[in-house]
């Protein structure tokens, strides 16, 4: 799973000690100038639960000619939320 984040985002991740690589990006926007903070692509390379699945109402994607749980292509043992 990969995500553009901000610098601020990726604090958060580095003091949570999340698996990420963080690459830097050069964004311009519309008017040709540089947003205020910095921008990273990152490449998750562990995952980071922030739903407690078992204490937590929601439901959980289904094939729809099986009926069996989804999970995550990259990380398998991830159920996909609806």
């Amino acid at each position: 799973m990969n995500w553009m984040a901000s610098d601020r985002f990726l604090a958060v991740c580095r003091h949570f000690n999340i698996g990420v690589d963080a690459i830097p990006l050069d964004v311009v926007l519309a008017n040709g100038a540089a947003p205020g903070t910095q921008y990273f692509y990152l490449r998750w390379s562990a995952w980071a639960s922030v739903i407690d699945l078992q204490r937590s109402r929601c439901t959980l994607e289904r094939d729809l000619m099986t009926g069996d749980v989804l999970h995550q292509k990259y990380f398998p043992a991830v159920p996909v939320l609806k």
